[in-house]
């Protein structure tokens, strides 16, 4: 198999869960790239839809 007739990667794919989400977010700012940030934000947004996952944590 040649690496064009591979699946795209999406990381949202693999932030099934809270956990995952911010281990994730706290790498991407370990790396104070603004540009990296965003990215990953828009990562955790695609995966909290695609997972029916909330935006924000229940109150306590």
């Amino acid at each position: 198999m040649n690496a064009d007739q591979l699946p795209d990667f999406d990381v949202a794919n693999y932030l099934t869960d809270e956990e995952s989400i911010q281990a994730y977010l706290a790498e991407a700012a370990k790396e104070q790239d603004a540009q990296l940030w965003a990215s990953a934000l828009a990562d955790v947004a695609r995966a909290r839809v695609r997972w029916g996952l909330r935006t924000l944590p229940p109150s306590a």
